[in-house]
């Protein structure tokens, strides 16, 4: 199948390159009785849009997202969001799959980071358990900072060292149909996120295909408090607290520590607002209170022609007093002079 934008020097048959399939399985959150077991299951990519891959699986949405501005999601029809790809089918997969969905992403040069976070319909994190990647036509390495992979199954050379995933680059198309390397590893556990970067082993930007299959589990999150529409007397944290219930016990006191400490409980703080993140501003930085801090909630990012985010919108309370949620748009241009003190904490 011609690849409708090739983009990697050393591809000369044109096949589209794939990162990893997600395919995580969740069985019945906040469902009393015990999960029926199923087969493995794909992840259902039903949109691939905007530098956003969203999925579901058994009742769980899946988000594929760019953490660094120099990554890329390709839009449909490079991705396949209809159930058509043949190539994570045969003995390179495990689980094989006949046909499913794909999603591509890039590894530029300099590399690209991406998080696969996984929500319940209030959209709130929950944990999938023991998730398998398909990663097809890998000729980059993968670094994941969520956790070290095991491999499961390897094609012209696909190996994992730690926490890094390895490809080599190479334009024959081998047995499954995918030229570089391919393969399926295995994170062991349950997870609520999957992160990692993305770096070509050559010079030139590399195209990686994605399929996530797991096992059944019981996704859990911690529910937020159902008495009022948020958390305690209406402080900024408390708002933050609600719509990220993943950070309860793992941040307090003032906003202006959170960042420390969200990066030492192993969560990633980038500099890109991305949707679902937490916005850290430093005291006294962007009319934060000057020994406290603030935070927000990055609702959603718009982005422009060339998949750049260029604003977003935050909900917040305890802005300019105000102790009920409210919502702002910000640009993202407007955040370069605080650069050093505005970060986000990701899911």
């Amino acid at each position: 199948m011609p690849h409708p934008n090739p983009i990697t020097p050393h591809r000369t048959r044109g096949r589209i390159r794939a990162l990893c399939a997600l395919a995580a399985i969740v069985a019945g959150a906040g469902v009393a009785a015990a999960p029926a077991q199923a087969a493995p299951t794909a992840t259902d990519w039903t949109s691939a849009s905007g530098n956003l891959a969203r999925g579901d699986v058994q009742g769980v949405r899946v988000d594929l997202t760019p953490t660094t501005s120099s990554g890329r999601v390709w839009d449909t029809p490079v991705s396949r969001v209809d159930g058509s790809w043949p190539y994570f089918a045969g003995p390179t997969f495990a689980p094989s799959l006949a046909k499913s969905d794909v999603i591509q992403i890039g590894a530029p040069q300099g590399g690209a980071g991406y998080t696969i976070g996984f929500r319940d319909a209030a959209g709130n994190a929950v944990s999938v358990k023991d998730p398998v990647l398909h990663v097809a036509s890998l000729g980059s390495t993968l670094n994941f900072t969520t956790g070290s992979p095991t491999r499961l199954t390897s094609e012209n050379n696909f190996r994992v060292a730690g926490s890094q995933v390895i490809g080599d680059p190479s334009n024959t198309i081998r047995a499954s149909g995918n030229s570089d390397s391919s393969g399926s590893i295995k994170f062991t556990g349950t997870t609520s996120r999957i992160s990692f970067t993305a770096a070509p082993n050559f010079p030139g930007q590399d195209g990686i295909l994605v399929q996530l299959v797991t096992e059944p589990a019981s996704a859990t999150t911690t529910n937020p408090p159902t008495t009022t529409p948020q958390q305690g007397t209406g402080e900024c944290t408390d708002w933050a607290l609600y719509k990220r219930p993943d950070l309860i016990g793992k941040v307090t006191g003032n906003a202006k520590n959170w960042r420390d400490q969200a990066r030492t409980a192993g969560f990633s703080v980038i500099k890109t607002p991305t949707e679902g993140a937490v916005m850290v501003m430093q005291g006294g930085v962007w009319g934060a209170g000057p020994t406290t801090g603030h935070v927000a909630y990055v609702e959603s990012v718009q982005r422009d022609a060339n998949g750049n985010p260029a604003s977003f919108v935050i909900s917040e309370q305890n802005w300019n007093g105000i102790r009920t949620p409210t919502n702002r748009t910000l640009k993202v241009s407007d955040l370069q002079p605080y650069s050093y003190g505005v970060d986000f904490i990701l899911r």
